[in-house]
């Protein structure tokens, strides 16, 4: 199986990192800048499950999953799977304290094609910094 891994530094602590994504406004920073996406249904607990829909000029797209780990706020792990394509990926983020910083690793494992996995990147990519400009925003 494929995976990749994306490691990224905020100047934000770890609680803060890990509560933007195990929130209700996760889906604010999720994917390519010109999605727009949206939380259908959300129980953040381990066993809970998410629903999202991604809307997009070429057609919306919706992704599903099942919390696995909930570590506040170290690690968080959820399945993901797209309506259109029933392959289930793992994604894992891990949270280091950098002293006041965090250092966030994305994994995201179990691509059966590199095709699917070097589309996810550039995706990841996108997100994690969207979500930078989130955290950086002023409140």
């Amino acid at each position: 199986m494929i995976h990749l891994e994306i490691s990224r530094v905020y100047d934000a602590p770890p609680s803060r990192v890990f509560d933007a994504w195990f929130s209700l406004e996760w889906p604010s920073f999720l994917g390519p800048f010109e999605i727009k996406a949206e939380l259908l249904a959300f129980e953040p607990k381990p066993g809970g499950r998410y629903r999202i829909v991604m809307h997009r000029q070429a057609g919306d797209l919706v992704v599903s999953g099942v919390y696995r780990v909930v570590e506040r706020p170290s690690k968080l792990a959820f399945t993901w799977i797209w309506d259109h394509d029933p392959v289930e990926t793992l994604v894992t983020l891990t949270f280091r304290d950098l002293g006041g910083r965090t250092e966030l690793v994305l994994r995201h494992e179990n691509f059966a094609l590199a095709e699917r996995c070097e589309d996810h990147k550039i995706g990841w990519t996108s997100t994690l910094a969207k979500l930078d400009g989130r955290l950086n925003a002023p409140t």
